[in-house]
């Protein structure tokens, strides 16, 4: 199989091979971010080479070689099998003679599909780095449906969700409410259409559910209805959400929240904890462990009321 190389415009490449994945609703690709700093030194053709076994599988590759120190390896075909051999050769022939990290913590994985907004903004703060100026084009999904995931609203930055007292005594005087709640109320909060629908599948059937594709629309949400329980996407296009996890605790400490994202960073996890939140799910993720948040919290909240 030939491997292409890519060693120029690297992130302006990713970012145009991730829209195209959106745009025709691809499947089976997988991605690995390897951090180059926790690697020995190699030449591009000695990498090429010692990966060349682990993509042996795959129908198609390349690998992106990025001056911000990362490496991207980009495959078609058994996306996790590949990525469990990619780990395994990082681990036993590329890491540092003296590194004591699992080549797990050098890498990571993402579907190209799945996870398109995470990595655009990861592209685009390496571009940043870089000092080159990214392509001033809209989101993967926004690509996909012609709109863009705002919910009729301008995307707020980070210091941007804002909360009036009037609100704050809404917040409260709904929140008072939901003991008497005939079915939970859960909100979604999740980029991405197919997920965002998948979970709102699953638990339409014994809960009352509604759906947000920003951080902005779930914070204004949130808001409104005095969610029993939030499912939150960490790769939101506007607010992280880890940011707007940290506002719905200042604002609830008991508010019951769980965290959704394409992979099981260690950052990610420990920034989670730090917000107190109380659940943690990687993509991707089925109807049972959904139920399995639910039933925890019924089991923890509702008997507490």
């Amino acid at each position: 199989m030939l491997i292409n190389v890519v060693e120029h415009n690297v992130e302006a490449d990713l970012l145009a091979f991730i829209g195209n994945v959106n745009a025709e609703q691809t499947l089976s690709w997988g991605l690995a971010r390897i951090k180059r700093e926790h690697l020995r030194s190699f030449s591009v053709d000695e990498f090429i080479l010692t990966v060349k076994p682990a993509l042996q599988d795959a129908s198609k590759a390349r690998v992106f070689f990025s001056d911000a120190d990362v490496i991207y390896v980009v495959w078609h075909g058994l996306p996790r099998q590949v990525y469990k051999d990619l780990v395994d050769t990082v681990g036993k022939s590329l890491l540092k003679p003296a590194s004591t990290l699992a080549p797990e913590q050098t890498m990571t994985y993402y579907d190209p599909l799945v996870s398109a907004n995470e990595l655009t903004i990861l592209l685009k703060n390496d571009m940043a780095k870089l000092g080159m100026s990214p392509p001033q084009h809209s989101s993967p999904d926004a690509d996909r449906h012609g709109t863009s995931a705002t919910d009729g609203a301008a995307a707020p930055n980070s210091g941007q969700l804002e909360i009036t007292s009037t609100q704050v005594e809404h917040y409260k005087e709904t929140r008072a409410g939901k003991s008497s709640r005939s079915r939970l109320r859960v909100l979604v909060v999740e980029d991405h259409p197919f997920l965002r629908k998948l979970l709102h599948d699953a638990l339409l059937n014994d809960c009352a559910v509604e759906t947000k594709g920003t951080g902005g629309g779930g914070w204004a949400s949130f808001l409104e209805t005095a969610p029993d329980i939030s499912f939150l996407d960490i790769g939101l296009p506007d607010v992280d959400g880890h940011t707007l996890a940290r506002r719905i605790k200042e604002l609830d400490p008991e508010a019951y929240v769980v965290m959704l994202t394409a992979n099981n960073q260690r950052e990610d996890v420990e920034h989670a904890k730090r917000n107190h939140v109380d659940g943690y799910i990687a993509k991707p993720f089925n109807r049972k462990i959904i139920n399995e948040r639910i039933e925890h919290y019924r089991a923890t909240h509702i008997r507490n009321r």
